[in-house]
């Protein structure tokens, strides 16, 4: 245990083995970039919704500057079937079904 790390109600004011928390969410941690500098080290989740990408994938990344150091994950988030199709698919499944549309 540090000393002068604890608020006056006692509880500590952060630990440096956990992630400091702004609204519930972490703060970047930093470390050396390939170029020796210290950046802000971010850990997302890319996906599952992106153009150009799979449905339903999802990478868990550690972002550094515009740079992706490392993929911690990689899953395939399944969508619930639709109850009916699209409204907007319906002329095409009419055309495709030999209707005039």
């Amino acid at each position: 245990h540090h000393g002068g790390h604890d608020r006056a109600d006692g509880s500590a004011a952060h630990s440096h083995d956990t992630p400091a928390l702004i609204s519930g969410l972490p703060l970047a941690e930093r470390a050396d970039d390939r170029d020796g500098l210290r950046l802000d080290r971010l850990h997302v989740p890319f996906g599952p919704v992106l153009p150009d990408w799979p449905a339903g994938l999802v990478l868990r990344l550690t972002l550094q500057g515009d740079v992706v150091q490392e993929v911690t994950g990689v899953e395939v988030v399944e969508a619930a079937p639709a109850p009916r199709p699209p409204f907007w698919d319906e002329p095409w499944r009419q055309a495709a079904a030999g209707a005039p549309v």
